[in-house]
């Protein structure tokens, strides 16, 4: 299952600006399982079957960060049937046809830790 995204920084010296910032557009989550395997699992049961489950996994295994910049919109009634109402759809294509414009930037800063204890430190926030 993925999670949302929460990013912290562990030093931050300009107190003026916030550590991580998004426009709109963009949406962020933290996952366990590539795309690879979330596109091959029928259900979300099938998901990481045959994965040991390792509980130092937040040390050694990979976590993958989606960056996602494709959305059909936002809310619907039930949540497993892609039913969201035209005021909230994201169109592919501008009023006039022409393919629609979407912009996003991502910085991204390195973030140093210097022991497995400011790693557990991080991943328990």
């Amino acid at each position: 299952k993925a999670a949302h995204f929460k990013a912290f920084p562990l030093q931050q010296r300009d107190t003026t600006s916030p550590p991580a910032a998004t426009a709109p557009v963009l949406q962020m989550n933290a996952s366990r399982y590539s795309v690879k395997e979330l596109m091959g699992a029928a259900h979300t049961s099938d998901i990481g079957q045959g994965i040991q489950v390792d509980t130092n996994a937040h040390i050694k295994s990979p976590v993958h960060l989606h960056l996602d910049h494709r959305h059909m919109g936002v809310g619907g009634e039930v949540s497993w049937y892609p039913c969201v109402y035209e005021p909230h759809l994201v169109h592919p294509t501008a009023p006039d046809g022409s393919p629609a414009l979407f912009e996003f930037g991502l910085w991204m800063l390195p973030m140093h830790l210097d022991s497995q204890d400011d790693v557990l430190a991080v991943a328990a926030m």
